[in-house]
């Protein structure tokens, strides 16, 4: 069973909608995937009490991609990333997906904590930026 977040309560956000789409869905707290958004708090701090954050961005048949990941910047190096990746990731596992996601390769800080946290690259993906 995934534990509950160490560093902080584990708080689920996320209005119900339909699975799969980005702000929509479950939350984190109640399913692996979904659209959810969970977030790590901490009592002190912080005026929202909310130092890092986290959301299901795609729920497909074998994985669920996390997305959104940021944590506040006073409140870095204290544990709340890492805590909440290992239990989203946990989550995902749990429902029998593979937890993925993606991280822009000059994302230092981010980079740093996924590998802390034993994520690994499996390749690199071009992005096109498109308005319309």
């Amino acid at each position: 069973m995934c534990g509950r977040v160490e560093a902080g309560p584990l708080l689920s956000t996320g209005a119900a909608g339909p699975a799969g789409r980005a702000g929509g869905g479950t939350a984190a707290g109640e399913t692996a995937g979904g659209g959810g958004e969970a977030a790590v708090g901490s009592g002190a701090g912080h005026t929202s009490g909310v130092v890092a954050v986290a959301k299901f961005d795609l729920d497909l048949r074998s994985l669920v991609e996390i997305g959104g990941v940021y944590t506040f910047p006073e409140h870095r190096h204290h544990g709340y990333g890492t805590a909440l990746m290992s239990d989203l990731a946990c989550r995902i596992r749990r429902s029998g997906k593979t937890p993925t996601l993606q991280v822009d390769e000059q994302n230092l800080p981010a980079l740093g904590l996924y590998e802390k946290t034993g994520w690994k690259a499996m390749g690199k993906l071009a992005r096109v930026w498109l308005t319309g």
